[in-house]
């Protein structure tokens, strides 16, 4: 089958690729400028930055707030809006040259601008509407003022590319990309669950692989935590927003306080490109998501018509495809504007991929939802469980455990997920790969928010999640009954390390005190139950009595205490080890064999260091600008620490991955709320010369914290700077 690289390099020897050049004019100019300051006096918001640049932003209305946070992430971060607006318009590759093209045609195959163009007027509500052309309206204004940032043809910004922001982010959190790879590669022929096909290895799987990889497979975990009165030593409710999410990037989180005269009274962490708070706390309550991983996507495999290939049969019957042409821009050596065509097809199921071993169709919920805005306006604006709970109701969030605490003592923990109502029948394996010649296999229905598992004010008072299973969230009673649920939902069943220590801490304290709640929080250890536990045993039963170096590293893992703190000499060579399975857990491969990592991480330490008793904190480091600090923890640890592309050029780690953006929230019975929070960088996400692109560093990797206030006198008193965006 012909790929993107084959593609362009017969085109570029025939000479037949057609020069276009990039659309539009080079950027904004005056008149733009103008244009946009006119339109930034019909808004009503003030922007207040705190001593660590976090913007309190106050506005009349929710679009007077979209319009300062837009304005805010311009200052701070409009490098990773403007790339994701652009990938989300497929026009990355016309920029960044072929490692874009890829992401360019699965905006295409996905139907991204078809479903906004469609329903962007009429499915969101007025107000969705409004906010989102007021984050358009704040970039565009700092897009007008500072046109040297600009792309050629990027701007303006619209209304239009925060809906598809949304609608294209949603399915890539609970896997779909990794299935897209999986058909790309030749690993879901068989058994999705075993992945018993051979990779495919030829340049088009790798370019996909490359495409879609990162952010969204890097997101490797989460943990968030409640407890109630009953369980606090001091009788107050306590809650841990803590996800683990890349540090740099798209789905980095920058934090941001909001409020309105309409209801918004938030602080948490936001996307470059989403107008609102992802999971944050109100003075009334919080929640906190973590990544799960339900089994909600579906591959087919389409029986062509041996006379027409643009045929698939269905109930007896050929019928065709729809059928277009995505036309992607390249970029090429940096300069060259070329085009290339390339095929979208659809079938019954959804989208469909002609392969090497066939042509598969993907199907999942929310492929054509708009509503995600409105849900989480709904959230944003609840004072209640029951106002939040029913913004749940929209779900047009497919995917995420929720946490959730709030002033009056009330936790729960929510296995969210958009569960597709499939067909049961025998024999028939909706892990694997479904016959697509069925139409009663393309399932219409789901089961809706109120049927996903869920703990509700637990008779034990404390509830947590790290990524594991969603029947077993809480140490009392209140666990749900795996039996209960339909098995061909595929409900998750797997623990982390972080599941097992959640339980290990918290679970085995009756009276949780306020520093206890949040030591166990940064916990260092790997349980006796978890997978590094179960690799280092496989470690020391080979016998390594003929290398003197692996017999000298198995005695040295023999020593490690499972801990992960920086002055641990042992820690180096186990987590050294672990690289081979946190790329295969990144990847969706199967698990290597724990002791070929060993001989690598003691060859490797061997050679680069000449030792093997490292410390940890000298290897293991948090790295910003011109800040190199050590830090504790590692993968799968609850106070989470990943290096994703493995050692640096000096032997050491960066960590990119893991614990990021932090906020703790205590509601006490007198009345009284204190909230915590901390960055692992600073708000200057893409300013290196910026006073905030570093100032957290030294407080993250110590595990402390800063204080937030809702009060707005307060806010004020200690301002660095107020000023109303255009005026």
């Amino acid at each position: 089958m012909t790929n993107f690289r084959t593609a362009l390099a017969v085109l570029a020897t025939t000479c037949a690729f057609i020069l276009t050049g990039c659309a539009g004019k080079t950027g904004p100019d005056t008149s733009d400028l103008a244009k946009a300051q006119t339109i930034a006096a019909a808004y009503d918001v003030t922007i207040t930055r705190d001593h660590y640049g976090v913007p309190h932003i106050a506005g009349a209305t929710s679009a007077d707030v979209g319009f300062g946070l837009g304005y805010a992430v311009g200052e701070d971060d409009f490098a990773t809006f403007q790339e994701t607006a652009i990938a989300v318009r497929g026009e990355l590759a016309s920029h960044v040259g072929i490692k874009g093209a890829v992401t360019d045609y699965l905006v295409r195959l996905m139907r991204i601008w078809e479903v906004v163009d469609a329903k962007w007027q009429t499915e969101p509500s007025d107000e969705a509407r409004a906010m989102a052309q007021g984050y358009a309206d704040g970039i565009n204004l700092y897009a007008a003022e500072h046109p040297d940032e600009v792309w050629a043809g990027a701007y303006p910004f619209t209304a239009q590319d925060i809906f598809a922001g949304i609608l294209f982010k949603a399915p890539l959190f609970f896997g779909v990309e990794g299935e897209v790879r999986k058909v790309m590669e030749g690993r879901i022929n068989v058994d999705r669950t075993t992945q018993t096909a051979q990779p495919d290895q030829s340049d088009q799987a790798a370019s996909l692989n490359q495409a879609i990889q990162t952010p969204f497979s890097n997101t490797m975990g989460s943990n968030a935590i409640a407890v109630a009165p009953k369980r606090s030593a001091d009788g107050a409710t306590r809650l841990f927003v803590n996800s683990h999410q890349p540090f740099t990037g798209p789905v980095a989180w920058y934090e941001a306080h909001l409020t309105s005269q309409d209801g918004l009274e938030i602080v948490g962490g936001t996307f470059p490109g989403f107008p609102l708070i992802g999971h944050g706390v109100r003075p009334e309550l919080g929640w906190a998501f973590t990544v799960n991983k339900p089994d909600l996507t579906d591959v087919y495999q389409l029986t062509l018509n041996p006379a027409n290939k643009d045929e698939y049969l269905l109930d007896g019957a050929y019928v065709p495809f729809e059928k277009s042409q995505a036309k992607i821009k390249v970029k090429l050596m940096g300069f060259l504007p070329w085009t290339v065509s390339r095929e979208v097809i659809w079938s019954a199921h959804g989208p469909a991929l002609r392969t090497d071993h066939g042509v598969f169709a993907i199907r999942f919920p929310g492929i054509d939802d708009l509503r995600g805005l409105d849900q989480y306006i709904g959230m944003n604006k609840a004072t209640t469980f029951a106002q939040w709970r029913d913004a749940m109701r929209i779900s047009a969030v497919g995917s995420f455990n929720v946490v959730y605490a709030d002033k009056t003592g009330m936790v729960a923990h929510i296995h969210n997920a958009r569960f597709p109502k499939r067909k049961t029948e025998p024999d028939l394996d909706w892990t694997g790969v479904l016959p697509g010649d069925r139409s009663d296999l393309i399932w219409q229905d789901e089961y809706g928010f109120d049927f996903v598992p869920a703990v509700i004010d637990p008779k034990s008072g404390l509830v947590f999640s790290a990524n594991s299973t969603p029947f077993d969230v809480t140490d009392g009673p209140d666990n749900p009954d795996a039996a209960q649920w339909p098995a061909e939902l595929y409900v998750e069943s797997r623990y982390t390390n972080r599941a097992h220590r959640l339980h290990e801490t918290y679970g085995t304290d009756p009276s949780i005190t306020r520093d206890e709640f949040i030591a166990y929080k940064f916990d260092l250890a790997f349980s006796d139950k978890s997978q590094m536990a179960d690799a280092r045993r496989a470690i020391l039963a080979r016998d390594f009595s003929g290398d003197p170096l692996l017999k000298r590293a198995q005695a040295h893992i023999m020593a490690w205490d499972l801990n992960t703190n920086v002055e641990n000499t042992h820690t180096a060579l186990g987590v050294y080890s672990m690289f081979g399975m946190i790329e295969a857990e990144i990847k969706g491969t199967p698990t290597p064999d724990p002791v070929e990592g060993f001989i690598w991480a003691a060859q490797f330490l061997h050679d680069k260091f000449g030792r093997l008793d490292i410390p940890w904190g000298d290897v293991n480091r948090l790295r910003r600008g011109d800040k190199n600090v050590a830090v504790n923890g590692g993968p799968d640890i609850l106070r989470a620490i990943y290096d994703i592309d493995g050692p640096e050029g000096d032997g050491g780690l960066k960590a990119d991955v893991g614990d990021s953006y932090i906020v703790l929230s205590e509601w006490y019975a007198d009345g009284r709320q204190d909230v915590f929070t901390v960055h692992q960088f600073g708000v200057a996400a893409t300013r290196p010369d910026a006073t905030h692109y570093a100032d957290q560093v030294e407080m993250f990797a110590a595990q402390k914290f800063k204080r937030h206030t809702f009060d707005q006198i307060e806010i004020k008193n200690n301002a660095t700077r107020i000023y109303s965006p255009g005026r």
